[in-house]
């Protein structure tokens, strides 16, 4: 866990340092265009002002994606470092404690067209901790939204659940469009992803799967096929491992 708060530390440095040059960039083209106000009209080119005008808009474009990767490796590095709030442990019941993480996320489909289905039974009561089990359904759900969908007009989010000796198995699968070989291979690895042109951190699915094995004591595998859809199964203790204290936790 720390090499991967020291990776995160690393690329935030590099994204500030590509914000300072971005910053630089729309400074040295305001100065210019004080320079060229004062020349007078007679000295100014629409060639020079058009020039400014680009330079400062490629400028401001790049501040701005280099400020949404900043904010999206701050908030996985807020889910990596996880809130004290998320390690209580308790008691809960599985499809009460789903039902009301999907509540939260179910908003974020209303411009889309794809459908969210549980079947979950009631009675599965787990002793474990609710708010890693949420961050784990979250990450699978905004996953399957941003790549299982990407180009997909519709689908459909299947999440099933089932009791098996003191064990469950929860299913989350999805009909988008699948991963090839390579990915399904890679989907766990830290950093790996498939849109870094677009920001993404690559370390969604390498949460889930931390949060899985080591916070919540259970197996996770991934299964897809390019356009036939992507399925995780995870299976989890009914009741959890016990953790050990953070190192630097004293007792008392």
């Amino acid at each position: 866990m720390a090499a991967i708060d020291r990776n995160l530390l690393e690329r935030l440095d590099q994204l500030a340092g590509a914000l300072q040059i971005g910053d630089k960039l729309i400074r040295s083209g305001t100065a210019r265009r004080h320079e060229l106000v004062e020349a007078g009209a007679a000295q100014r080119r629409r060639s020079r002002l058009v020039e400014f005008i680009e330079g400062n808009r490629e400028a401001a474009n790049q501040l701005v994606a280099n400020l949404q990767r900043a904010g999206e490796l701050i908030q996985s590095f807020k889910q990596v470092a996880v809130d004290r709030s998320h390690a209580e442990r308790r008691q809960f019941d599985l499809r009460n404690s789903t039902e009301q993480i999907l509540a939260s996320l179910r908003p974020g489909l209303k411009k889309s067209h794809i459908e969210l289905v549980t079947e979950l039974p009631d009675g599965i009561v787990m002793d474990s901790y609710p708010g890693h089990y949420g961050l784990v359904l979250t990450n699978l759900f905004l996953n399957a939204v941003k790549h299982g969908f990407d180009g997909v007009p519709e689908g459909t989010i299947h999440i099933e659940a089932r009791p098996i000796g003191n064990q469950v198995e929860i299913n989350f699968y999805d009909d988008g469009k699948g991963m090839t070989e390579e990915v399904q291979r890679r989907a766990f690895d830290p950093f790996f992803t498939t849109r870094r042109s677009e920001g993404g951190t690559g370390l969604g699915l390498h949460i889930v799967y931390n949060l899985v094995t080591r916070r919540l004591g259970g197996r996770i595998m991934v299964s897809s096929a390019p356009w036939r859809g992507t399925t995780f199964r995870i299976t989890l203790p009914l009741s959890a491992p016990r953790q050990e204290p953070e190192a630097g936790q004293a007792a008392g």
